[in-house]
Order: structure tokens, then C-alpha cells, then sequence
């Protein structure tokens, strides 16, 4: 669960102090990712702050969630993994930045693609965990359908009323809520292991 809060706020500690010193930003107007695009100050800070050690972190978090849910059968391994490439496509993110002098550029197309994979990944791992890690709590397994259609609705249907900022801000935070969850599941079932382990003969 550190490990996430810590992504957490990595990337907003980095979104709001990158969009506070970049004049003429706006949280409300523009997407996170013009504060890593190339030809704005501080791009590869914010790209490393922002993206590539969030990515990181969550990713750890990932593979460990992949060991848990693995015996509860193919669909929730399937969807640990797709989860964890979420995480991937996070850190990808900042390695293949937007150019904020052409937005055709091969580097922005690329981001434009991990974007693309972050939200099908987060949509199709919260699904499949939903559905096969049936001996998790409900409550998770709710949470991972949640995802499943909050994420996808903010990243396709969302930005043409509200336009592309708000929701994709809306999207990040309940991936990281998802993960925080999961965070919190793979705690219990730990402690509740070491819990019903017999005790070592004295």
C-alpha cells in the first residue's frame, strides 16, 4: 500500500508543482502530458517525477498482485498481467513524450499510443479481475468493474462535454483508487496468512 500512495502522490506532488511554475497553465484547461512535452521547461523532470517512477512503483505493486490472484484461475491471471502492462504503459508515458511543436511528430504519436494502451489495459485487467478473482471481496471486485467503465467513458465519451483535462484527471485518480484497493487486499491476505500459519516448534 506505500508503494502506491507513494506513486500517488509522486505523480500529483508532480502534475500540480510542474503546472503551478508553468506559466499560463491551467489545471482545468489543459492534459497532464503538455507538462512533458518537448519544448516546455522542465519536461524531463516532470516526465520522470510524473510518469516513469509512478510507472515503476505501481509496477511492483503489479507483480505482486499477479502472485495473488493466480490461483484463482486463468481469467484472473490473464487480468493481473493486463494490469500490470497498465503500469508499463504509465511509464511509457514519459518515455515517449508529446513535442509541443508538432503534434505529428513520431514521439507524440507513440504517446498517443500509450495513452491508448493505458486506458484499454486498465479497462480489460479491471474487468477480468472482476470476474475471476472470486475469492476476493466483492467490494474489490466492484471496484474493478467501476474501472472498467469509468475509465474508458472518460477517455472516449467524457472530454467531448467536458473537454480532454478534467476527465483524464478524473481517470488517473480512480486508477490509482483501484490500485490503492488492490494494495490494501494483497496486505490482508498477507497478514491473514502469516495468521494461519502454524507455529514454528520451539
Amino acid at each position: 500500500m506505500a508503494l502506491v500512495l507513494l506513486a500517488a502522490a509522486c505523480f500529483a506532488g508532480s502534475v500540480l508543482g510542474f503546472g503551478a511554475a508553468l506559466a499560463g497553465y491551467s489545471q482545468l484547461a489543459y492534459p497532464v502530458s503538455i507538462l512533458g512535452a518537448r519544448g516546455i521547461a522542465h519536461a524531463a523532470a516532470f516526465n520522470v517525477t510524473g510518469f516513469v517512477v509512478p510507472g515503476l512503483l505501481m509496477a511492483v505493486v503489479a507483480v505482486a498482485l499477479c502472485r495473488h490472484v493466480a490461483p484463482a484461475g486463468w481469467m484472473a491471471r490473464i487480468g493481473g498481467w493486463i494490469a500490470l502492462f497498465s503500469t508499463l504503459a504509465l511509464l511509457l508515458l514519459g518515455v515517449f513524450p508529446l513535442d509541443a511543436n508538432d503534434v505529428e511528430a513520431a514521439s507524440g504519436r507513440l504517446h498517443i499510443a500509450c495513452w491508448s494502451l493505458w486506458w484499454l489495459t486498465s479497462a480489460a485487467g479491471g474487468v477480468l479481475l472482476a470476474m475471476g478473482a472470486r475469492g476476493w471481496p466483492a467490494a474489490w471486485r466492484v471496484a474493478g468493474a467501476a474501472l472498467a467503465l469509468l475509465v474508458p467513458w472518460c477517455c472516449l465519451f467524457a472530454p467531448a462535454a467536458w473537454g480532454f483535462a478534467l476527465p483524464q484527471r478524473i481517470a488517473f485518480a480512480a486508477w490509482f483508487g483501484w490500485w490503492l484497493l488492490a494494495a490494501g487486499q494483497l496486505s490482508r491476505n498477507a497478514a491473514s496468512m502469516q495468521g494461519s500459519s502454524p507455529p514454528a516448534p520451539g
